[in-house]
């Protein structure tokens, strides 16, 4: 069974496009291509990959597929509308938000790439040297599900909010960029930082922590628990 991948969901909108949402529709996948930019044959294999993955049902009818989403692929659907509603509308401020004093987020587990960059030697001797604590490897990732959390991140992230550079370096042909970090006190407990990562394939209603622990371990924290976070800066 093919990984979901990012085209499979622009296919997968496609189809609801057309209608494929609520009914069963009839499509070549000659004109799916052309809708996808893509050849029919990749069209083609597009659909065989989305009813192996069970978000839609299809039906040979002479040249076309008759297809359907299903009630999986509609929950994808829903998620990714819920997720960019609430980009779009955060980016203007509307709340009463000056600079928040805490953020919460849920905890959920990430693609593990957290271990390999706060690993780096370029970023962990500034950690060390500028955060005063060597990072557990590997970052505690916070999903932000409400407006006015997400609006948080945003002013902490792009306003003139204090927050402490972690400067990018070179390693051989690869260049790593800089981070942002703000210390934290984590559920009371735990002094950590708030990552501003800009190289990430985490969007804005992520949050991306480190601490001198396991924070899972150390506070017992599995996936759907709150964590709040305490903004430590001199008011």
């Amino acid at each position: 069974m093919p990984n979901f991948k990012c085209d499979h969901l622009i296919a997968l909108i496609e189809l609801a496009k057309l209608g494929a949402y609520d009914e069963k529709i009839k499509v070549s996948t000659r004109d799916l291509g052309s809708l996808l930019n893509i050849s029919q044959q990749t069209a083609s294999q597009r659909l065989i990959e989305l009813e192996k993955l069970e978000l839609i049902v299809r039906d040979p009818y002479g040249k076309y597929r008759i297809v359907q989403i299903t009630n999986k692929g509609k929950k994808i659907i829903k998620k990714m509308y819920k997720t960019l509603k609430m980009v779009v509308e955060t980016k203007t401020p509307k709340l009463p938000i000056d600079f928040p004093d805490k953020i919460k987020g849920i905890v959920y587990t990430g693609l593990g790439e957290g271990a390999y960059y706060i690993s780096l030697d370029g970023y962990a001797n500034q950690f060390i040297e500028k955060l005063n604590f060597k990072p557990y490897p590997g970052t505690l990732n916070l999903k932000l599900n409400s407006l006015i959390e997400l609006r948080k991140r945003r002013i902490l992230e792009q306003s003139d909010f204090p927050k402490i550079r972690i400067n990018g370096f070179k390693d051989g042909k690869r260049t790593f960029g800089p981070v942002d970090a703000l210390k934290v006190l984590i559920n009371g407990k735990i002094i950590g930082a708030l990552l501003f990562i800009q190289r990430t394939h985490h969007g804005a209603p992520i949050l991306e922590i480190i601490a001198p622990t396991f924070l899972r371990e150390k506070l017992g924290l599995k996936d759907g628990d709150e964590v709040e976070l305490e903004i430590l800066y001199e008011k």
